[in-house]
């Protein structure tokens, strides 16, 4: 049997079509276990109308907790030998559980496949495809070769283990890659495919688009991520991709830093010219020079703001430290 997670908060207008989607499905033996996640909306009402009236529907509540507790209670209070995980506002493609089912072997304890953006029609396909071994599909991770979303994958029960669910909860941003990578720790062999058969739905409005990492977020995600690798084997890695792994750190950092809207300050400049000297970014040399650094910065975040009032666009965001 699979078991279909899926948390919800807020989600009346989305999740008739969600749960839809599922049955929908070519392949039949399965449960859906939704949990609410402490909903101000009509979704509690929504879903006991769809528990009443199919009875592979399983529906509980808690208390506002996020997505990763509603998550953990959903896995906790499921049954099947395989888990998925389905986002309320998002819906599976036709054969998704088929086209996932027939990928597994004895051997493999992961099926990740492609999605679609709605509307947009944007593709995220895994660039490395085919049956990875547990070194090969961590590092595939680590350089984004293979997609960290927790959705559009198929797992074996047995590498769901209820510490991947106790990520630090000041992680509100990549806590998918970072369960991905615990997820690592268990399984034998992963498979990537090329098939699409997930759509996320882009939500133009939402929370996580006005969401800004600052440095400081970066590094304790960093931390986090560090401790994961560590704690599944700290020699996995070796030099070479331990090298490429802190280039690409650095010339994140380097990123996030530059972004128009995050305040140049002297502690966060130091912090992010600590790591430029692994970086490769356009932005190193820059860094060499504080006055250009906050010169430049501030020419940026002036245009960026000009552009938005020009545009009649509101800046409505959060900085995530």
């Amino acid at each position: 049997m699979i078991s279909i997670i899926i948390p919800v908060y807020n989600a009346e207008n989305t999740i008739k079509k969600c749960v839809q989607s599922v049955f929908n499905q070519s392949v039949t033996n399965y449960e859906i276990v939704i949990v609410d996640d402490g909903s101000i909306d009509n979704s509690i009402q929504e879903l006991k109308k769809i528990e009443e009236e199919h009875s592979c529907v399983k529906v509980f509540s808690q208390q506002n907790s996020g997505v990763t507790a509603a998550r953990k209670k959903g896995f906790l209070e499921s049954v099947g030998e395989y888990i998925m995980f389905l986002d309320a506002d998002d819906n599976l493609k036709t054969n998704c559980l088929e086209i996932l089912l027939n990928n597994f072997t004895n051997e493999i304890d992961v099926v990740n496949a492609g999605l679609i953006g709605v509307p947009n029609k944007k593709i995220w396909e895994h660039k490395d495809i085919g049956i990875l071994n547990k070194k090969d599909y961590l590092f595939s991770l680590l350089k984004s070769n293979s997609y960290g979303y927790l959705y559009a994958s198929l797992y074996r029960r047995s590498v769901i283990k209820e510490e991947i669910f106790n990520i630090d909860a000041s992680i509100k941003i990549g806590e998918d890659v970072l369960m991905k990578l615990y997820i690592c720790k268990y399984i034998n062999k992963a498979c990537n495919i090329k098939h699409i058969v997930y759509e996320y739905v882009d939500n133009e409005v939402s929370a996580m688009n006005t969401k800004i990492i600052h440095p400081d977020y970066y590094v304790r995600y960093m931390g986090v991520r560090n401790n994961i690798i560590n704690d599944i084997d700290n020699t996995m890695l070796n030099f070479a991709e331990k090298t490429f792994l802190d280039r690409v750190d650095a010339n994140k950092m380097i990123t996030v830093f530059f972004n128009s809207l995050i305040v140049f300050d002297d502690k966060t400049y130091k912090l992010v010219k600590a790591y430029s000297a692994k970086a490769n970014h356009k932005y190193t040399k820059l860094l060499n020079s504080k006055v250009r650094t906050k010169l430049f910065k501030s020419f940026k975040t002036l245009v960026y703001k000009t552009r938005a009032v020009l545009l009649g666009k509101k800046l409505n965001y959060i900085i995530i430290h």
